[in-house]
């Protein structure tokens, strides 16, 4: 309480302090957490226990900060998959406590981090190697985490929900501010009745008001007698997170966040990186528009000793790796030709 900042939410009890609360079972080479533990049933009081500090709470003053990976922990969505990974980081992003973004989530690399040279490429935005467009996601999120003094500092309460084994709830709440968070832990859909403590929230029992799921933007609107028991449909691994407000909230949702990089304007070519490398190297490259490419590699000698790339390929921001395991220690040079321009570059195999 008086020693740190910030606390991580790692349990005790390892000499390694690589157990955090989500963690079921520390195991350094998988991630069993608590939202793919084989028993979905437990999952709901795995998670009430996390929160909760195995329900000893926490000082007044504490700031937990959540994270779902870390330097010492698989990449989530490895193990986990696309949709718990947008269930749990909307999960920490509504909870009381500081949410951390460990490098590379936001696009979801996958894989352990010890085991990758690097994330993120010299030349290139953030949001270019995103498969999955979970950075327009994680934008939405942290929007609102920023925006709304309820998830930022506001106080906490779980909310009862039926069925309850698999499906938990809460509220985040500060002055007439009232945000409702529901997951579904389950792999499969289910109708959740959620007993939203209506009378507690200074609400106008003849005002209509709307739940705007700020994830999404959809709503629902009615008087407050009528979400005292709250009926929704809930895929398997999913979540909602509802703003309680007197008119439907703008939300941009996460399929119209689009990226502010615009095309490149020229064909660029980017030195490899790394450099010198040993044995894998990236070759980073820019098209401003539809065309073939050609990416070639030769020796010293001048004699072709690998064609990288040899297609038509769209307009923008372009990356191939070279393998040089099996080759010799020594220069090489790289030559890459667009529409009737080239450029040639020097790298340096080190063994």
């Amino acid at each position: 309480d008086e020693n740190a900042d910030v606390a991580f939410d790692w349990y005790p009890e390892q000499s390694w302090v690589s157990h955090w609360v989500w963690q079921t079972t520390y195991n350094p080479a998988v991630n069993p957490t608590i939202f793919n533990n084989s028993n979905e049933n437990t999952r709901s009081n795995l998670l009430r226990d996390a929160v909760t500090n195995r329900g000893n709470g926490y000082s007044p003053k504490a700031k937990i900060l959540r994270f779902m990976e870390n330097n010492d922990q698989w990449h989530f969505i490895t193990h986990h998959g696309l949709a718990r990974t947008c269930m749990v980081a909307a999960l920490e992003f509504s909870l009381n406590g500081v949410p951390l973004v460990y490098n590379g989530q936001e696009i979801g690399v996958e894989g352990h981090p010890y085991d990758i040279e690097y994330t993120f490429l010299p030349g290139f935005p953030i949001d270019h190697f995103d498969p999955d467009h979970l950075f327009p996601y994680y934008q939405n999120i942290i929007h609102w985490r920023k925006t709304l003094p309820a998830l930022y500092e506001g106080d906490y309460e779980e909310i009862s929900v039926t069925p309850g084994q698999k499906v938990f709830s809460f509220r985040r709440f500060t002055n007439d501010q009232n945000v409702i968070t529901i997951l579904n832990m389950g792999s499969s859909s289910v109708n959740v009745t959620a007993s939203i403590p209506v009378n507690e929230m200074n609400l106008d029992s003849s005002t209509i008001y709307y739940l705007t799921d700020i994830l999404t933007g959809d709503y629902l609107s009615g008087l407050p007698s009528e979400f005292a028991a709250l009926t929704i449909p809930l895929d398997g691994f999913s979540a909602k997170v509802y703003l309680i407000a007197d008119s439907v909230v703008q939300v941009t949702g996460i399929k119209e966040i689009v990226s502010d990089v615009a095309d490149p304007e020229s064909f660029e070519v980017a030195q490899n990186y790394p450099n010198p490398f040993n044995p894998f190297t990236n070759i980073n490259y820019s098209i401003p528009k539809s065309g073939r490419v050609t990416l070639r590699v030769y020796d010293i000698l001048g004699e072709e000793v690998a064609t990288l790339i040899n297609s038509d390929q769209n307009a923008g921001y372009h990356s191939v790796s070279f393998d040089g395991s099996k080759y010799s220690s020594g220069v090489y040079i790289y030559r890459v030709e667009f529409a009737y321009q080239s450029f040639t570059k020097k790298m340096m195999l080190l063994k």
